[in-house]
């Protein structure tokens, strides 16, 4: 009898430990692929947006996405403190058009669901009480802010990094938007948010910072000369004939320096003044292969490796033998160059950095519910755009520039400040004003790009942005 008894107890205890296996597997090791069965589309969707989300915190520590108490269908609503502020970089977490920004790149994270399967993590997930990751970004919201008090409304946008990690302290565009208005519980409500940005004229969803391209113009002339001197094609002492204009080979057009003004000197003196006629003419001299070799060592042509979606900066690769004037004006930042404000903050700490580009970071670090590190972003070289000699003369002569060029509107009392300011034409309408630049010139701290749209001079309009954000980074 014992022995019946005994194998029954055995049997069963076989079956509850089946159960106990086959739950296991469902609810832990096969859940992702049930979780987005498509049959399971509206259970999922109730579950993610009742789920405790994790936070996303600014590298000063202040709260810029959280999920908070919510009563009715879903039980937690996701908040968004700074509203507009970080909008482009953070993106929205919403019923209607989905996830955006980093909410969408760091979803797994955010959520949870890449969580270690220790034994607390399993016993949440069978309870259902599965609390996301915290993830903090290299972002400064004092920087941040400082972007935004400086453009004071202007269409354009700010970038701003560490010239030696890579490390994103600002990333500001105007026109934004509020992400509350599209992570209500309100479908009928989203759509009606979405549509009047969506059609919006000034285009507030667009992240200008990262997937805006515009011609550089003169901001352009910094790799210009970075290649020219890495190739020997000319020195800093050059002398070069003072102008008002060249003529373009295979055409009757010539090319004027800005405002019809004479200009020419040593490559110091001529980069300080921002001559069209000196750099048009490097760019005809170094011809096309020299030219685009040089360039896409500062990563035009490709997209920088940052986890958020970029635009690629480009400057065309086709037969410029062809259309040498086109190689000249390309040479001043015009013609089909294009770039955006990332990629020009990156030319700067090329330079600031010995000719090194450093990887661009906004993800500083991961942590789960009980805060530990699970992910540490660490410094990593993307590009190396010319030699360190060379970085050596683009500093003293962007320093120049600032000191007693067009630039001189960056200056910041008791820090000695390099850049470059940019008037880039667009045709018919008014200039994008440009300022690139990195402060301190010893021991580089920020590098940045501004651009106003249609905003004028760079040097008169840019360059006191890029004043206020650097003064703000350097405790100014």
């Amino acid at each position: 009898m014992n022995r019946q008894i005994r194998k029954t107890g055995i049997f069963i205890s076989a079956l509850f430990v089946a159960l106990i296996l086959n739950l296991s597997w469902l609810q832990v090791i096969d859940a992702e692929d049930l979780w987005h069965n498509q049959a399971n589309e509206t259970r999922r969707i109730e579950k993610e947006y009742s789920d405790h989300r994790g936070a996303i915190l600014s590298s000063d520590g202040v709260v810029l996405a959280e999920s908070i108490p919510a009563s009715g269908t879903y039980d937690f609503l996701r908040s968004y403190p700074l509203q507009h502020l970080t909008a482009h970089i953070v993106g929205f977490y919403s019923l209607g058009p989905g996830d955006v920004g980093l909410e969408a790149t760091y979803n797994d994270e955010l959520r949870g669901s890449d969580q270690q399967l220790d034994m607390a993590s399993i016993m949440d997930r069978l309870r259902d009480e599965v609390k996301g990751n915290d993830i903090t970004l290299t972002l400064d919201t004092r920087v941040q802010k400082a972007a935004e008090t400086a453009l004071a409304g202007r269409k354009g946008s700010v970038v701003a990094l560490d010239p030696l990690t890579g490390n994103i302290l600002a990333a500001y565009s105007n026109p934004s938007f509020d992400p509350n208005t599209l992570s209500i519980h309100d479908p009928e409500q989203i759509a009606k948010n979405w549509e009047t940005f969506r059609t919006d004229a000034e285009n507030p969803m667009l992240a200008r910072m990262f997937n805006e391209r515009y011609p550089p113009g003169s901001t352009f002339k910094i790799v210009t000369a970075a290649a020219a001197l890495d190739a020997g094609i000319t020195t800093p002492t050059e002398m070069f004939p003072v102008l008002t204009s060249i003529n373009l080979p295979q055409t009757h057009q010539t090319l004027s320096n800005y405002r019809g003004t004479s200009c020419g000197g040593s490559l110091v003196t001529s980069f300080a003044r921002s001559c069209n006629t000196v750099f048009a003419s490097l760019a005809l001299r170094m011809g096309p292969e020299v030219f685009l070799n040089g360039v896409e060592k500062f990563g035009f042509n490709d997209r920088p490796p940052l986890s958020l979606v970029t635009a690629e900066s480009v400057v065309p690769r086709k037969d410029y033998e062809r259309v040498l004037p086109e190689l000249a004006k390309s040479g001043i930042g015009q013609q089909d160059v294009q770039a955006t404000p990332l990629q020009m903050a990156l030319v700067a700490a090329a330079v600031a950095n010995n000719g090194q580009i450093p990887q661009p970071q906004i993800l500083k670090s991961i942590r789960d519910p009980d805060g530990r590190l699970l992910k540490e972003t660490r410094p990593e070289i993307w590009r190396t755009a010319m030699s360190p000699s060379t970085a050596d003369t683009l500093r003293m002569m962007m320093h120049e520039v600032v000191t007693r060029g067009t630039g001189r509107r960056a200056q910041i009392s008791g820090v000695e400040v390099a850049g470059k300011t940019g008037t880039a034409e667009t045709g018919t309408a008014p200039s994008h004003a440009w300022f690139v630049g990195f402060a301190p010139l010893e021991n580089p701290a920020i590098a940045i790009a501004v651009i106003v749209e249609n905003g004028g001079s760079g040097g008169t309009i840019a360059a006191p942005v890029a004043q206020q954000v650097m003064a703000s980074a350097l405790g100014k």
